[in-house]
């Protein structure tokens, strides 16, 4: 790494950069000034390829680089200048200035745009570009995640039928993965390998096949089978060889029985082996001889008595031991890969059906975007074109969130960018290099189900390094440590919980001691550790509560309640946060987990009870949800009205809402269909619900399903029952199911019954965007937070492990996929990838914890529930717990003892100094009448008359910086004559910090107000008793009847007098004679109203210059005759 500054250094356009960038460290702002840096380098943006992970990052980086180059072009000269030097430019001036101006209009009018885009953007434009080369349909369209998973869908649904109708290859693999595992186990291999892993099972199956033609024969070699025998070859080869070992085997069980219990018992398996004859069903007795059930060996043999009488004997009991252990290993094997194999072959069919289906539609998917590119970047008799052709329009190729990009789409970045160093594609010039930037952070890879590898990371900086550094240009690898966005206590306590080695494995490829900065060194946060909850061991079930519904003694529901009324009691007594005016709202808040279920719901249901605004999950499935259930149920009851279940189900959903009683009363002892029974009731509570059901049978085979559901929900008002009942969140859901309904229509003939075997097929799923937009708590898992943040982050489902690679059914390997069986039957193979795998993903969740820590800005709160079991050695609690008990204080709350790490306040409500508007009740005057309107006195701001509003300042106007002085220089001469004069200077110099004030300007700030707060001649001003900013209202009927209303900076009374100021933070201290009129007709207003206020008192009336600084008395005289003006006075129009 360079010694330099690491910012500047990352965004030098004349060297190629790799960035680590810590979470919070500004990796777009890097991003955006190193296009802006390459702009001003005279690159030309149409040859700029900046590629970022997601379409939301993409537009962010768009954005904020053309807010960016936008005020440049507006800003005057000595701050461009500065803006410029900022991001390390130097110094510019004249033709070279304003050339920095223009870049606005030169990155507006680049044709096409700045190329700012996914990978997948991009990969669709090439193919788009070069369809013929790349073999895909001309014109084709990407289909989306809903449309993929019903083609697969499909796909499975034709194999499964194949399978079941003379396909005797596929009908002999589904047959024996259903009854080796079972049905539910052969979905969810389907399920993986055509969803997430589709990839890593394409990857796989081409490498098997590229070994020798033959899948079986390779998969049979990762599993260390042998390649011609089936499971039950391997024990009929080897039981047959005993044969000619009988004598042997029988004098080894007379031994045996001759010993003691122990013994005999073992005796008793070879007896029942002697006893088949040694077929096949001998090994199951060698079996339990020699193997305990969990398929390790029993320590001894014989008992140790035994075995001294019999040497020779043991000897050959331990021979046929060895030989038995060995051919279970090859049982285990040949086992483990033969349903491999049938899983391959099944899914590789629906697969292959899947691809057929695609192409006669004419699309592609994202999977597809990637890999046709690639093939198209390699394929030796077009490669060289295309590449040509690219090679004319590339010059610079950045990439974001590099820790994210799949092997697959850097095989394809390297591809494109191996010319820019070499032969003719290296340019000399060292003025206009060709360079390659990367972006990223090992820590927080989170997305290894879609194909990311943190290895990779490293591995391409190693390799792009070493084909720059050959070709003797420049390349940097900068490391950006300094987190914009948390506090230090939180930054700290992240770099302890992974401290230790083994707590940071997997985080970084080289092992890397995690170290962060904060670029808010003085601003104060908190971190709290709180003991997790254990189940009550007193608890007694409840035998009528819902099997999906947890206790109300459960620790998941005990914990929920504790947030919830956490955040209530934040919210209701305006706690703030420090060095903020503004209480903690709903919107301040994040709840992060691993995954969604089981504390999602619960703590969505148990902030909802105590009526804390809160967002919906951030992903739900609307097939999952009860409206949309209700609703498939209705369509499906209008096509066939004879399915009682389903029609039961209607009538006690909000749709219908009947009663369980009257259900029964209308179920039991019923002839024929439920349908029936309700057409011929004579109860009249049924009679809208017969009439509704009747119009939706009658409407469902003529109208289209979007116009059936639409009926249904606006003109029948289904709608708003659905709402009543379910909540404003089911909308989003409905909406979908609308919005789908539409879709399908689009492509298909527009029947109720596709619509509805469509959506089942394609399992449609919502995602929120989650953004810091609605003033709600969020709940959300830590995959979705990725890139977000909040001021106060709530961690509580945290004593479990990772726990994905126990489901998986398919291990994949760097030379091949493996199926996992479990361990009692494992072959060493899969033992191994089962091992590989459960480490990767523990280093996974070790950078989920990483992700989820650095998204507090202010405050980390850390809990957990408990199951049984307890707190697992392996989860976020148990590594978290550590860095708790060495950094944290032990504090006594509500009965437990907490830990808390930085803050010592114990968050006791605090004064807020804004509140938002509570909801009332409409009050009875408001629903009468007003009678006749009362002329109200015109309100008057003193800060505002005559000339003083002039000198009022926006903070957007040119003299910002002046307008944050004043407000700051106020502030501490309100608040700092309560400190101790010992403690002033401190903490005066922290607070202005805190407001992102620079060292410099904090040091000449705090002089200035400690010069004020020391000066004998203001004691009396500071003095105890004395008041800052005192709110002020009188009406004044001498002067027109108008009203003041202001605040005054300072007020004292001394005996008979009053002493009332104003600061003035202004630069230059005016003579007395100077002062502008508008100063002094503010403080007549106040003296005038203060003398409302302090009756037979005397009223003195001066200025404070925080300059000079400067204490001057205003003369009475010279107030009055401000005063004789105040019938000219613009009230500014309204109260204040």
């Amino acid at each position: 790494m360079s010694g330099r500054d690491p910012v500047l250094s990352a965004v030098d356009p004349l060297h190629s950069a790799w960035v680590s960038a810590n979470a919070g460290a500004g990796k777009t702002h890097t991003l955006a000034n190193r296009v802006t840096r390459l702009l001003l380098a005279d690159a030309k943006p149409e040859r700029i390829l900046c590629l970022t992970y997601t379409k939301a990052a993409a537009a962010e980086m768009a954005g904020r680089l053309f807010d960016q180059l936008g005020k440049w072009a507006m800003a005057p000269d000595d701050a461009l200048a500065e803006y410029v030097s900022e991001i390390g430019a130097g110094e510019l001036a004249g033709e070279e200035l304003r050339k920095a101006r223009r870049l606005f209009a030169l990155a507006l009018e680049t044709p096409g745009g700045l190329k700012i885009q996914t990978i997948h953007s991009f990969c669709q434009n090439l193919l788009s570009r070069f369809s013929v080369e790349a073999r895909v349909p001309p014109g084709f369209s990407v289909i989306d995640e809903r449309t993929s998973r019903e083609i697969i869908a499909n796909a499975r649904a034709r194999v499964l039928e194949r399978a079941g109708s003379g396909d005797v290859s596929l009908g002999a693999a589904v047959a024996l993965l259903v009854t080796q595992t079972s049905e539910q186990k052969l979905h969810d291999i389907l399920d993986a390998a055509l969803g997430n892993e589709r990839r890593k099972l394409s990857r796989a199956i081409a490498g098997c096949v590229a070994g020798d033609g033959s899948l079986t024969r390779t998969v049979r070699r990762f599993h260390g089978a042998d390649e011609a025998q089936s499971e039950d070859d391997v024990v009929r080869e080897f039981c047959g060889s005993l044969k000619g070992e009988l004598a042997q085997i029988k004098a080894v069980v007379a031994w045996m029985n001759e010993g003691l219990a122990t013994d005999k018992k073992r005796a008793s398996g070879l007896e029942r082996a002697v006893a088949t004859g040694f077929g096949i069903g001998a090994f199951d007795a060698l079996r339990s001889t020699f193997l305990k059930a969990d398929g390790e060996r029993y320590a001894n043999l014989v008992t140790k008595g035994t075995g001294k009488a019999r040497p020779d004997l043991l000897s050959y009991l331990e021979d046929l031991e060895q030989r038995v252990c060995a051919t279970e290993e090859r049982r285990r094997a040949a086992h483990a890969a033969s349903l491999c194999d049938a899983a391959l072959t099944v899914a590789d069919a629906v697969r292959d059906l899947y691809t057929a289906e695609k192409r006669a539609r004419g699309c592609l998917d994202y999977d597809d975007l990637i890999t046709e590119t690639l093939a198209l970047l390699e394929r030796r008799e077009t490669a060289a074109w295309v590449l040509y052709k690219l090679d004319g329009g590339l010059d610079h190729v950045l990439v974001d969130e590099a820790q994210d990009t799949s092997p697959e789409q850097w095989a394809i970045l390297k591809k494109l960018t191996e010319e820019f160093f070499s032969g003719s594609g290296r340019r000399d010039d060292e003025a206009s290099p060709r360079t390659v930037f990367a972006v990223g952070d090992e820590k927080q890879s989170i997305f290894s189900f879609q194909g990311a590898d943190p290895a990779q990371f490293d591995i391409n900086r190693q390799y792009f390094a070493g084909h720059i550094q050959n070709a003797g240009l420049a390349f940097n690898y900068e490391w950006l440590k300094t987190s914009r966005r948390s506090v230090p206590e939180v930054l700290s306590f992240v770099d302890r919980v992974f401290g230790d080695a083994d707590a940071r494995a997997g985080l970084t490829s080289l092992g890397l001691e995690i170290e962060h900065e904060a670029l808010r060194k003085a601003a104060r946060g908190r971190v709290e550790f709180w003991p997790s909850l254990k189940p009550d061991d007193k608890e007694e079930p409840d035998p009528w509560r819902p099997v999906d519904t947890p206790s109300q003694a459960s620790p998941v529901v005990r914990l929920a309640e504790k947030i919830a009324g956490t955040i209530k009691g934040w919210i209701s007594n305006n706690t703030t946060l420090p060095g903020r005016e503004q209480p903690i709202r709903p919107g301040d808040i994040m709840i992060l987990l691993p995954r969604r279920e089981p504390f999602g719901s619960e703590i969505i249901r148990q902030l909802k009870a105590v009526q804390v605004p809160v967002a919906g999950a951030d992903r739900i499935r609307i097939t999952e949800q009860i409206a949309v259930q209700d609703l498939i149920a209705l369509g499906r009851f209008a096509l066939l009205p004879e399915d009682d279940l389903t029609l039961a189900t209607i009538l006690r959903s909000p749709l219908v809402g009947v009663s369980e009683d009257t259900l029964f009363d209308l179920s039991h002892g019923r002839q024929g269909s439920l349908w029936r029974a309700l057409q011929s009731s004579s109860d009249a509570s049924l009679d809208d619900a017969r009439d509704f059901l009747s119009e939706c049978l009658a409407r469902a085979d003529f109208v289209p399903p979007y116009e059936f559901y639409a009926h249904v929900l606006t003109v029948r008002g289904m709608r708003v029952k659905l709402l009543s009942r379910l909540g404003a969140e089911a909308s989003d859901a409905i909406e979908e199911l609308l919005s789908l309904a539409l879709s399908y229509e689009m492509q298909n003939p527009p029947s109720l019954e596709g619509f509805l075997h469509w959506i089942e097929r394609g399992g449609a799923e919502i995602k929120r965007d989650m953004e810091r937009g609605r003033d709600e708590v969020r709940v959300m898992t830590v995959h979705g937070a990725k890139g977000l943040e909040a001021d106060i982050v709530i961690l509580p489902d945290t004593t479990r492990p990772a726990s994905n690679a126990q489901k998986r059914q398919l291990l994949y390997a760097d030379d091949g996929v493996l199926f996992s069986v479990p361990d009692a039957i494992a072959p060493l193979a899969v033992k191994a990838a089962k091992q590989a795998a459960n480490a990767e993903a523990l280093n996974e969740h070790r950078r989920l914890l990483y992700v989820a820590l650095t998204r507090a800005k202010e405050r980390l709160y850390i809990c957990g529930f408990e199951n049984r079991k307890g707190v697992d050695e392996q989860s976020w609690y148990a590594l978290m717990e550590r860095a708790a008990q060495e950094l944290g204080v032990p504090v006594e709350r509500g009965g437990e003892t907490i830990r808390v790490y930085g803050d010592a306040e114990d968050g006791a409500p605090k004064p807020a100094a804004a509140r938002g508007i509570a909801k009332l009740a409409v009050p009875d005057w408001a629903r009468v009448a007003p009678g006749e309107e009362i002329e109200r006195p015109r309100v008057v701001r003193p800060s505002l008359v005559g000339d003083a509003k002039a000198l009022a300042l926006s903070p957007l106007s040119k003299e910002g910086k002046k307008f944050k002085r004043g407000v700051l220089i106020h502030a501490a001469l309100a608040r700092l004559p309560e400190i101790a004069p010992a403690l002033r200077r401190d903490v005066a110099r922290r607070f202005l910090l805190a407001r992102e004030i620079s060292e410099a300007d904090a040091d000449l700030l705090t002089a200035e107000i400690l010069s004020v707060l020391d000066d004998p001649v203001f004691a009396a001003v500071f003095a105890p008793g004395s008041r800052a900013e005192v709110a002020l209202a009188a009406e004044l009927p001498d002067f027109g009847g108008i009203k003041v209303n202001g605040r005054v900076d300072r007020l004292a009374v001394a005996g008979d007098e009053v002493l009332v100021l104003d600061f003035k933070t202004d630069r230059l201290v005016p003579a007395q004679k100077d002062v502008p009129a508008g100063y002094k007709a503010q403080m007549a207003l106040y003296r005038e109203a203060l003398k409302k206020v302090f009756a037979g008192k005397r009223i003195v009336c001066g200025l404070l210059w925080t300059a000079g600084p400067l204490l001057m008395r205003l003369d009475d005289k010279g107030l009055d005759a401000q005063l004789e003006g105040l019938a000219d006075l613009d009230p500014q129009g309204s109260r204040s």
